[in-house]
């Protein structure tokens, strides 16, 4: 039998080589999953435009707050019964920029921006655009939003000028 020696430099570009696939590996998933928050809260937004409220129910936590545009807190079942009687209609609500994902283990932080527009109680407002900040937690193996703040994004026509009047927030919100 013929015996070998491999340089430490051979040996040392193996480990290197193989700690680099099982980074590659890990990230593969976690990748995934944030396409997986993504897709979620692109379907959680239509459900709340279309008032689908089995849906909309699926993705928010029973322990889910809303903070509104104005900053009154809002629970889960305050905020989706307002939907599903029709007093808050989303006629448009959807991201209009990238939804930016930070993953931690089983939470999320996303952050995007939306066209809202929306009508309270019958009577539609000006509507506009909103930074939203959500917290998504994952429950027995699904991912759902328990947390969610909506801020008005404010008019100006260079960002160094002094913000102007806020975008409306939606009617009752």
């Amino acid at each position: 039998m013929i015996k070998t020696r491999i340089s430490p430099i051979v040996h040392a570009a193996c480990i290197v080589l193989a700690l680099s696939a099982r980074v590659l590996a890990a990230d593969l998933p976690v990748e995934a999953e944030v396409d997986v928050i993504r897709s979620i809260e692109t379907k959680r937004l239509r459900a709340l435009q279309d008032a689908d409220l089995d849906a909309a129910k699926a993705f928010h936590a029973d322990d889910y707050q809303l903070i509104t545009p104005s900053g009154s807190p809002m629970t889960r079942d305050e905020y989706l019964g307002a939907v599903a009687s029709g007093i808050l209609d989303y006629i448009v609500f959807e991201a209009v920029s990238p939804i930016a994902v930070r993953l931690y283990r089983d939470a999320a932080v996303i952050r995007y921006e939306t066209h809202i527009e929306s009508a309270w109680n019958g009577v539609r407002g000006r509507g506009g655009r909103f930074w939203h900040t959500d917290v998504y937690e994952k429950r027995d193996g699904r991912w759902q939003v328990v947390w969610s703040q909506a801020t008005p994004v404010w008019q100006s026509s260079s960002p160094k000028e002094a913000p102007k009047k806020p975008v409306e927030p939606p009617p009752g919100a």
